[in-house]
């Protein structure tokens, strides 16, 4: 998906995107805990969403809308 968006953005004059591997791997473990409990959400078993996983996982970001 990435390189997809990559060519479209570079054909409109757009810089890259880059993927983060901390990220990568939130996002894996959340998928996975969802297949093995057979739910789908944003929130983990836990009650910790998107947020708060990127988060402990030591990334720096903030969310503008």
């Amino acid at each position: 998906m990435v390189t997809r968006v990559n060519t479209l953005r570079a054909a409109n004059g757009c810089p890259e995107l880059e993927t983060d591997p901390r990220l990568t791997e939130v996002a894996q473990r959340h998928s996975d805990d969802m297949a093995a409990r057979n739910y789908f959400d944003h929130t983990d078993s836990s009650g910790r969403g998107a947020g708060d996983r990127v988060e402990a996982a030591g990334y720096d970001w903030s969310a503008v809308g």
